[in-house]
């Protein structure tokens, strides 16, 4: 019994610190240092919007969407008035946050990159950010993360179910991050892994 409240405790602990900072993200006015790249995390037209705004404030030379091709993205900067010399970069398929992550870095990497800023969701951000560190400093990288959250237009009571989600989300995430750490692989390659994941979200996410 002691363990289960033990668990319980721990659990709450981790959500009301993951809502907290999402809350701080959503909130507060971020002050960005020039980065190597601008990463958008999948999730909507007004995150990669987001993206594109702080390619024209000269904010990084190169831009990434996550599971958008290099030629679409080219379109999206041309249409939005984006600088004609930004570098755009193939973002690659993904199918969890981990995986962003894990593209981010492989892009990092093969680039040579030193700093990148994150855009995604205030919500989403936490997550983000913490799965980006870890996962660079597991994989001995020195690179600086910035993150930049969206402004969303359903405004931050409107997003209220997303918060405890986050913080369910994350133990998928280590869980993911961990077994790839630890086998090499990706962890949603296994059929079996993406049955067990799908399930979890209908037992226990909410809306």
């Amino acid at each position: 019994m002691k363990a289960i409240i033990l668990i319980v405790c721990l659990l709450c602990l981790v959500a009301v610190i993951q809502t907290s900072t999402a809350v701080y993200f959503a909130k507060s006015t971020v002050t960005l240092e020039p980065a190597d790249l601008v990463v958008v995390f999948p999730g909507g037209s007004r995150r990669i919007i987001t993206g594109i705004d702080l390619i024209k404030d000269d904010l990084a030379p190169r831009f990434m969407v996550i599971s958008t091709t290099a030629p679409h993205l080219q379109e999206l900067l041309i249409k939005n008035g984006a600088p004609e010399n930004i570098s755009t970069l193939p973002g690659g398929e993904s199918r969890s946050t981990f995986e962003d992550v894990y593209q981010t870095i492989q892009t990092i990497q093969d680039n040579q990159l030193r700093s990148a800023i994150v855009v995604t969701s205030s919500y989403h951000l936490p997550r983000a950010m913490f799965l980006m560190r870890a996962s660079l400093w597991l994989a001995g990288q020195d690179v600086s993360i910035q993150g930049f959250s969206v402004k969303e237009e359903q405004g931050f009571s409107k997003n209220l179910v997303q918060y405890p989600n986050e913080a369910i989300k994350l133990w998928g995430s280590i869980i993911e991050m961990t077994g790839q750490y630890v086998s090499g692989q990706l962890l949603l390659d296994a059929p079996i892994l993406k049955k067990v994941q799908r399930v979890f979200k209908e037992a226990f996410l909410l809306g």
